[in-house]
């Protein structure tokens, strides 16, 4: 897919790759980006984050057939991260043998809501961490 100014996955992967620099960690080889259409609804979240679950049980059946160990690190951003929360709910639907693990999960500038805030307990979730301004006063009031 053409890539245009308005994507941000290439700045995000770019950041990640100086953090990892500046932290000593080794640089990732391999990213996965997924659009959505950022409508502020609950419903249609929780609709993506099932298309979500779904692609990436693909990629880790694909990498462990591979005989690749994955690692997932999912990177929500704002709203973004509340539709990755709903990999919680999704993940609560699945069998023990589709079900999927997250290793890391990163809410940056997430505004925590009421609807999804009991999933940042899933077990999908191996570790979370919460990125957010105190500057921001939507933010803050969520903490």
């Amino acid at each position: 897919r053409k890539q245009t100014n308005l994507q941000a996955a290439p700045t995000v992967a770019q950041a990640y790759e100086k953090i990892s620099e500046f932290t000593g960690y080794p640089p990732s080889d391999q990213y996965y980006t997924f659009g959505w259409s950022g409508l502020v609804s609950h419903k249609l979240r929780y609709i993506e984050a099932g298309f979500l679950y779904r692609e990436l049980g693909k990629l880790v059946t694909e990498l462990r057939n591979k005989g690749e160990d994955p690692y997932l690190r999912i990177l929500g951003y704002s709203h973004g991260g509340n539709l990755a929360l709903q990999l919680g709910a999704i993940h609560q639907t699945k069998k023990s043998e589709e079900q999927i693990s997250v290793d890391e999960f990163h809410l940056i500038g997430t505004p925590i809501q009421i609807e999804t805030d009991y999933l940042i307990t899933s077990p999908i979730f191996k570790r979370v961490y919460n990125w957010y301004s105190r500057n921001d006063g939507v933010q803050t009031l969520d903490c």
